[in-house]
């Protein structure tokens, strides 16, 4: 429960930052479309992993999560502008 509460913390602190930075840039409608998009893929996530945490492929996860997360880096790294 108290790791729950920490990355509401967390989360809400960074959520606030984007929001007031789509605002000051004139990126209002971007923005709620990241919020949207951010929710999806968390619930999905959340019943993905949930199932496959059940069956005993924690490890797998972790090399799944990994990997995402460098493709993910490695792609925005990549960019040289968000194209507005």
């Amino acid at each position: 429960m108290r790791a729950y509460v920490l990355l509401c913390i967390t989360f809400s602190s960074v959520f606030n930052f984007i929001e007031g930075l789509g605002r000051e840039i004139n990126l209002e409608d971007q923005i709620t479309w990241f919020f949207v998009s951010f929710v999806a893929l968390i619930i999905g996530a959340r019943l993905f992993a949930g199932s496959l945490f059940d069956r005993g492929y924690g490890i797998k996860l972790i090399y799944i999560s990994s990997l995402t997360g460098f493709l993910g880096l490695a792609i925005l790294m990549s960019v040289d502008s968000i194209g507005f």
